[in-house]
């Protein structure tokens, strides 16, 4: 007996289209930590329906569930300096109407990786130095350029007096009540997770 119709349909492979979005990293695929940071994320295919959503640094889960969007935490305990990956992955039906699809067996695997940098190391500790006696004492030192800069605090012991300074270029101050003998300055660098402190009497 030869059947005239064909008993199966031939079904052509499915090729997915999906998106992994990263809250404002899309554009990139490094990112530097200074400190904790929450991130956001989406994710979508255009077809089949997404059975799970994982996130991964290193082999850490940040987040696990079903939602096409969500967020993620890396915590402070979380931080070390060094280099990481983080990847974002999803599981989704293929929607092909295969018999295997029906049964749930036929699946996509679809993931986007970032490099993570992690810098928590502290700043130098920060050395004074006397850049000219001409008319004013003035003190200088060394910038801190990183983007975990918060500020420079200056102290003068003459007067008690507290200068911030919040522009990591300034790296002088000239003290014009100085007019002769010695006097007690301190410097403290400031930075999202450090503060380190030197003393230097001129």
């Amino acid at each position: 007996y030869s059947p005239d119709e064909e008993v199966f349909t031939e079904i052509e492979q499915p090729e997915p289209v999906a998106i992994i979005s990263l809250s404002e990293y899309d554009d990139g695929d490094t990112i530097t930590l200074y400190t904790a940071t929450d991130f956001s994320f989406s994710v979508g295919v255009n077809k089949g329906t997404i059975k799970e959503v994982n996130v991964l640094l290193g082999s850490k889960s940040l987040f696990k569930g079903t939602n096409r969007i969500g967020t993620f935490s890396i915590h402070q305990e979380d931080l070390m300096t060094g280099t990481y990956e983080l990847k974002i992955e999803f599981t989704s039906s293929a929607a092909s109407g295969s018999l295997l699809d029906k049964l749930e067996g036929e699946l996509f695997n679809i993931w986007r990786r970032w490099i993570i940098k992690i810098d928590i190391d502290p700043p130098p500790v920060p050395v004074l130095g006397v850049a000219s006696y001409q008319e004013f004492l003035t003190l200088t030192w060394q910038p801190y350029l990183k983007p975990n800069f918060v500020s420079y605090e200056f102290y003068s012991y003459r007067g008690n007096r507290r200068i911030v300074i919040e522009d990591p270029l300034i790296t002088s101050w000239s003290d014009s009540t100085f007019l002769w003998g010695q006097a007690a300055y301190a410097l403290t660098v400031n930075t999202l997770l450090h503060s380190l402190r030197s003393e230097e009497i001129i």
